[in-house]
């Protein structure tokens, strides 16, 4: 099977999953808010980030070690395979412990921090379940990785399916039945639970020879690069969780748990789309490796040019989306006291945006292996982020909170394009930059225009409708400006001749 097809497949099956949870996430949300309320769901929002904290302890090593497994699985070296999945288990066992002792010591300091933790019943409870949960899950969670790298992710896509109904069907059985948020939390934590049991088993048939007890250790060398590799990342892991993972705690400390919820709102539309965009990257990541790999350069910037106008067009789509359509969604579903003003709306769409166009560089950057050179990034962007939003917070609100993010995410984007383009296309980035800034542009154009269309359009007709009708518009007219504007690019051509879809209607 190509590098394209299994790409497609991937990305496919992870979207038809990922579609699936979202929906039925909207479903057990809309019956947590009208039992348990705001506060609990901004509880909700804040120990999924104290969650993200504790997968710090996990240094990046799943990145390091998909990506020491491109070459043997290349090659089918099975004895190479055996030793680096060995070494892998071997080194999350630690981190379990780490991530339960460290846990531990964070649960008083989160009871401090959160300014409304004294109205939580069982509140830290609650949060030494999340933490037991996350530690379990580093004992039998590392086997998933071999098949990530091997591409073949599609063929759990039934498994994970039906996880996914059983895990949001516990969950909504669980508050209309015990209407309390522990009873919620202990039925979303047990069924990924067996999940990941599940998985382990399935992998261990589809390698069989992972069971093998004669396995040679890796050699000095090679743990050394792993290991080099391992210290990059877990830099690049403390950034990353101080720019996007900490907007809810600082949200639940500065402001409030409730403030927290309402974010929670707009994180899950984002996650959706975001989501789904991200597969089709994640899904490219080991094609890329392997293309990568074969020292042809100038086959892998083509490739990387269509991969970032994919990303172009889908996320500046959703910009025009959130901008015009979000707040009236959030509206008619939960209600209009669950929604921000447009300034901050903006804020977020603006961030997400570049967050987005960021993805096809680091999945280029991560199948490069590029991993040390810009470990500095991270660590002054976290600093940068942390200092402007709590400072922003305290003066303008909930809008300083995503100012901080905004500001901070432009060190990586214009640093990383200089550092990728250069280590592995071996061209100036300036070409990189001048597109940026057209698309910009662009986006800017598109969305106000179709923004002051759509207030036209909820200014004449009643909600629902408006929505019906706004949505179909949105949906058609930025595609169809897209599609007039860009036909005649070199990138838009080459898709039309990979993509299966596209070549038919081109036919």
């Amino acid at each position: 099977m190509s590098r394209t097809q299994n790409t497609i497949k991937n990305f496919m099956s992870s979207a038809w999953l990922h579609l699936l949870g979202t929906a039925l996430s909207f479903v057990s949300r809309i019956v947590f808010l009208k039992i348990l309320g705001e506060t609990y769901l901004g509880l909700s929002g804040v120990a999924n980030n104290a969650l993200a904290m504790l997968s710090l302890a996990e240094m990046g090593i799943g990145s390091a070690i998909t990506f020491s497994l491109y070459k043997p699985l290349a090659e089918n070296n099975t004895e190479k395979i055996k030793s680096i999945i060995a070494f892998y288990k071997h080194t999350y066992r630690k981190i379990a412990l780490v991530v339960f002792c460290f846990g531990i010591a964070l649960i008083p300091l989160l009871g401090v921090i959160i300014s409304d933790a004294k109205k939580i019943e069982n509140f830290y409870l609650v949060f030494f379940l999340h933490v037991l949960t996350a530690a379990s899950s580093y004992l039998i969670n590392y086997r998933a990785t071999l098949l990530a790298a091997d591409q073949k992710n599609y063929k759990l896509i039934t498994a994970n399916s039906v996880f996914s109904i059983l895990t949001v069907g516990a969950k909504i059985a669980a508050v209309l039945i015990f209407k309390d948020y522990l009873a919620f939390l202990i039925a979303s934590l047990l069924v990924p639970f067996v999940q990941r049991f599940y998985v382990h088993g399935y992998v261990g048939k589809q390698y069989p020879y992972l069971k093998d007890s004669n396995i040679i250790p890796i050699d000095k060398e090679e743990k050394n690069g792993i290991t080099k590799n391992i210290s990059a990342l877990f830099v690049h892991q403390i950034g990353n969780y101080c720019v996007n993972g900490t907007d809810n705690l600082i949200i639940a400390s500065v402001l409030s748990l409730a403030v927290a919820g309402r974010y929670s709102n707009y994180l899950l539309l984002f996650t959706t789309i975001n989501g789904i965009i991200s597969m089709l990257f994640n899904s490219m990541t080991s094609s890329f490796g392997n293309l990568i790999a074969s020292n042809d350069s100038n086959h892998a910037f083509k490739v990387y040019r269509a991969a970032d106008f994919i990303g172009f067009w889908l996320y500046g789509f959703s910009a025009v989306c959130f901008v015009c359509l979000s707040n009236p969604f959030l509206t008619l579903v939960f209600g209009k006291d669950f929604t921000f003003t447009m300034p901050v709306v903006v804020l977020l769409v603006l961030n997400n945006y570049m967050v987005g166009m960021r993805i096809p560089l680091f999945t280029v950057k991560s199948a490069s292996g590029i991993f040390r050179e810009d470990r500095f990034v991270p660590i002054i962007q976290s600093v940068v982020n942390l200092v402007v939003s709590i400072v922003a917070a305290k003066l303008i609100g909930v809008a300083g909170v995503f100012l901080g993010t905004l500001v901070s995410g432009l060190l990586p984007s214009f640093y990383r394009p200089h550092l990728v383009y250069k280590k592995t296309f071996k061209l100036s980035s300036v070409l990189y930059y001048k597109e940026y800034g057209i698309r910009i542009v662009i986006i800017t154009t598109i969305t106000a225009l179709m923004y002051g269309v759509c207030r036209l359009i909820f200014g004449i007709m009643p909600a629902l409708p408006a929505f019906c009708v706004a949505t179909v518009v949105c949906g058609i007219i930025p595609n169809v400006l897209f599609f007039v504007l860009f036909r005649k690019r070199e990138e838009f051509a080459y898709l039309k001749d990979k993509i299966p879809f596209l070549r038919k209607k081109a036919a």
